[in-house]
């Protein structure tokens, strides 16, 4: 979660050495100054924590098949039906609007059009492979990968800068604002701090959809679905339904679950740490980090099932429900949608909500047996369970430079 000091200047800082008066513009100057400066510091977090975003993102939605519960030949017929299904759009309706309004010279260019779009979508894109567990392992298969790359590592990296900007600037202001708007004086009053933080997250959460379909997109792919994080939202506006589209219930109510449950975590392992365990970073210089670290992993432990749910349900395309759908793309001049071409392995078979994410990681993830089909249902409950907190080291290390930040310029404050 961004940190205010991060991109707002210190206010100590900004008192000049003189009174200002109305024709002084100096503390403008100063204030423009901190402000682009903590802007720029801000854009190179942004792009330096990239990698860890990624191989958070990769590990989180890849789909790792267990070898045990592919033994159900069933299975497998069920997933290439639903991966029809989620992948491409039906063109039945499209097709009887444009007969009518088409010549046949437009009707063979369509053709043509068509065979093209067929040609590439039968393109076959090597995928990454089933990453493995920790830091730095998953970070070098994609590096090692071909299709892939070190410049992979950098996707996503301006939609995090425009996400955590946003974030920082705006939550502050609109607690604010809220204490203004209840008459609360305290500096920080657990509910406005909670309730601001759930609604600009939900606000927001559309940038968190995007970086996740720019992160998951394959880099090799011939026709990239996704050109960028304006045209990502722009092609979900046109082929899901609107502004619905990305504020669907789908992604709205793991945004609010999310950003409500952070922020209320922090707030309590704050007052276990300054009420009840009293313990501060002056008088406790060894002790105080390193409960901090414990109780900021045990919020995490709780956030990760949550975040992989949240991402899974983002890379998800909706298909158009609705006539009026349908015909929103053909206005959009394409004669049929570009296929999401992922970097990792998703599940074809679509989620139904948060719930379904986590049951169904268990029950059909995290098996490493070598033989196939070997295992049984307790062995299979322990690995299931523990893939549900792949990504759990990245989001860890994120975390902990937030924290770290935050520390350091509330210290810089006291000076």
């Amino acid at each position: 979660m961004p940190s205010l000091s991060n991109i707002l200047p210190n206010s100590k800082d900004k008192i000049p050495l003189y009174e200002k008066d109305e024709f002084s513009n100096y503390d403008d100057e100063w204030q423009g100054k901190e402000y682009i400066s903590n802007i720029v510091k801000q854009y190179l977090i942004s792009f330096s924590m990239s990698p860890f975003n990624v191989s958070e993102t990769y590990l989180q939605v890849q789909y790792q098949k267990s070898k045990f519960y592919a033994s159900n030949d069933s299975f497998i017929d069920d997933l290439k039906d639903a991966h029809n299904e989620i992948n491409m759009m039906s063109t039945s309706v499209w097709d009887d609007e444009e007969n009518k309004k088409q010549s046949k010279k437009e009707k063979k260019e369509k053709k043509d059009e068509e065979k093209e779009v067929i040609k590439r979508q039968d393109v076959e894109i090597e995928r990454i492979e089933r990453l493995g567990g920790g830091v730095w392992k998953p970070i070098h298969q994609i590096i090692e990968c071909e299709n892939e790359g070190w410049t992979s590592l950098l996707k996503g990296s301006f939609t995090s800068f425009l996400y955590n900007v946003s974030y920082t600037l705006s939550q502050p202001f609109f607690e604010e604002l809220l204490n203004d708007v209840f008459d609360i004086y305290e500096d920080m009053d657990p509910r406005t701090n909670i309730l601001s933080h759930m609604i600009i997250g939900v606000a927001l959460s559309p940038l968190e959809l995007v970086k996740t379909r720019l992160i998951i997109q394959s880099t090799a792919t011939p026709a990239k679905k996704y050109r960028g994080s304006f045209h990502c939202m722009q092609t979900i506006v046109n082929e899901e339904g609107g502004m619905r589209g990305l504020y669907a219930p789908r992604y709205v109510i793991p945004a609010f679950i999310y950003h409500t449950l952070a922020p209320t975590l922090r707030i309590i392992s704050s007052h276990i740490l300054n009420d009840y365990l009293l313990l501060t970073p002056f008088y406790n210089p060894v002790l105080f980090p390193l409960v901090n670290t414990l109780l900021l992993a045990a919020e995490v432990a709780i956030i990760t099932p949550l975040e992989m749910a949240r991402k899974r349900i983002q890379c998800q395309i909706k298909k158009p429900s609705s006539r009026q759908q349908q015909l929103m793309l053909i206005n959009s001049g394409l004669n049929e949608p570009i296929k999401f071409e992922t970097a990792v392995e998703v599940s074809p078979v679509p989620y139904t909500g948060i719930l379904n994410v986590i049951k169904r990681v268990i029950l059909e993830e995290g098996n490493d047996h070598e033989e196939e089909g070997k295992g049984n249902a307790f062995s299979q409950l322990w690995y299931g369970t523990k893939s549900l907190y792949r990504g759990f080291w990245q989001i860890l290390i994120r975390r902990f430079i937030e924290m770290a930040e935050t520390i350091n310029d509330d210290n810089s404050d006291d000076w």
